[in-house]
């Protein structure tokens, strides 16, 4: 039980100081070196987050043109994979970088595509329609999970 309350403090501070960001509040003049220190934080925090998004787009495309990924993951299993994969992805994109939802769900949309269009040039492989709505379902329920964590009760008034 400690290990989710540490993970919800965790995603509640990076949802803060997401929102700090989002809100544009600056770290210059005023504000105290507390609340550069959490800035720069979430700068390296935002990065890390930025890198592993762009890590797991480039292990979709690189990695699934490798001949060893033909069949590795057996139906309907494979369903579960896109699922996840996308809900992490768009989680990361959401949390890395400081965009409206409507555009976070767009870029993951894309790549979901692009994925399924890559891999009808691959031998093996083949696009599939229920590939891509599992990517969809995904991310919506990433956003879905992001909205809620919002609204837990354990969030300090003003967080985000």
């Amino acid at each position: 039980m400690a290990t989710t309350h540490g993970i919800a403090e965790n995603l509640n501070s990076i949802l803060w100081e997401y929102s700090l960001l989002e809100q544009g509040q600056k770290t210059q003049g005023t504000r105290s070196e507390a609340a550069l220190v959490t800035t720069n934080r979430f700068g390296v925090r935002n990065s890390l987050l930025v890198l592993t998004a762009l890590f797991i787009i480039a292990s979709l495309f690189i990695g699934g043109a490798q001949p060893e990924a033909v069949g590795l993951i057996q139906a309907p299993w494979d369903k579960l994979a896109h699922a996840t994969i996308f809900f992490v992805l768009a989680l990361l994109i959401a949390l890395g970088f400081i965009l409206p939802t409507w555009l976070i769900v767009g870029i993951s949309f894309i790549v979901g595509v692009a994925d399924e269009l890559h891999q009808t040039w691959l031998p093996g492989r083949s696009a599939d329609m229920m590939d891509w709505l599992c990517d969809a379902g995904g991310v919506l329920l990433a956003v879905f999970v992001l909205r809620l964590v919002r609204m837990l009760p354990w969030r300090e008034e003003g967080q985000y």
